[in-house]
């Protein structure tokens, strides 16, 4: 537990059943006058604590979440613990698509593009969308996407079906370019907070698609590789749930040149694997 959510706790417990704090309260028994500077921190403290149920928010009395509530709140111990981990999925998609965690530091407005739902079999974890994807609201709709679905052999019908196919990428904004005019990575903030709370929604994945290092390395932790190419490589070592791939981007031409193997051995089985989980 850190500090934040103690002080939290600490707070209503001295309060009593039935009362409520001011989130400013728990930040001045953290940092006194500079206050205000801890405000994040409590409110980060907040979100933890609601979605293990330890917490209850509200405003003007109605209830509220603390992940996307903007103005006052108070804050209160629960009657019961609620359960944790029964977030409906449709409320999460709300507060991922209301988040503003990183708003002062993105270079465009946060558009979160993804697609979920508790009945797909088949999810694309992916590195962040792109310019496109950010103009239009849905992932892949680009030359990356072309390839992806030529690798899987699906039609866009049945990849954008969401019964099907979730996509619930590593960051789910467009991060912006780097100095060279390439996307950024994605956000650290994003996949710790969101993915978590995403994966226990999707119960019916059979296989999981990790696009890219960064797909790779949060989900395989210490069991990936040291670079991209050893990972995918490595790809039964994998199996059955998660299959490793490159990024379909076009900066890829000279790895795909470089890796045969990639196109002999893995889209094969790739496509059996996909074949079978559509037509189930």
């Amino acid at each position: 537990m850190t500090v934040a959510q103690k002080a939290i706790l600490g707070l209503l417990e001295e309060r009593g059943a039935g009362k409520t704090i001011c989130p400013s309260e728990a930040a001045r028994r953290l940092s006194g006058a500079a206050w205000r500077d801890c405000m994040p921190e409590v409110r980060a403290a907040a979100v933890a604590l609601y979605d293990a149920g330890a917490l209850i928010v509200t405003q003007k009395g109605v209830g509220a979440d603390p992940a996307i509530a903007k103005g006052a709140m108070r804050f209160g111990l629960p009657d019961a613990p609620v359960h944790a981990g029964k977030t409906d999925l449709k409320a999460l998609s709300v507060r991922i698509r209301a988040c503003r965690i990183c708003a002062s530091v993105m270079q465009l407005p946060p558009r979160p593009v993804f697609q979920l739902s508790p009945k797909a079999r088949l999810l694309i974890a992916g590195q962040a969308p792109g310019i496109r994807a950010h103009k239009g609201g849905r992932p892949f709709i680009d030359p990356s996407g072309d390839r992806l679905r030529d690798w899987l052999q699906m039609d866009e019908t049945t990849f954008y079906n969401k019964e099907i196919v979730a996509i619930s990428p590593m960051g789910f904004c467009f991060p912006g370019y780097d100095k060279n005019g390439g996307d950024l990575p994605p956000r650290k903030e994003c996949a710790p907070l969101w993915q978590p709370k995403v994966l226990p929604q999707l119960p019916n994945v059979e296989l999981v698609l990790l696009v890219g290092a960064y797909a790779q390395r949060f989900h395989l932790n210490s069991r990936a590789k040291k670079s991209l190419t050893d990972t995918v490589k490595a790809w039964r070592d994998y199996g059955p749930l998660y299959l490793p791939l490159p990024h379909p981007s076009w900066r890829n031409n000279a790895w795909l040149k470089q890796n045969p193997w990639f196109s002999t051995e893995i889209l094969p089985a790739l496509r059996e694997k996909v074949k079978r989980i559509v037509n189930t």
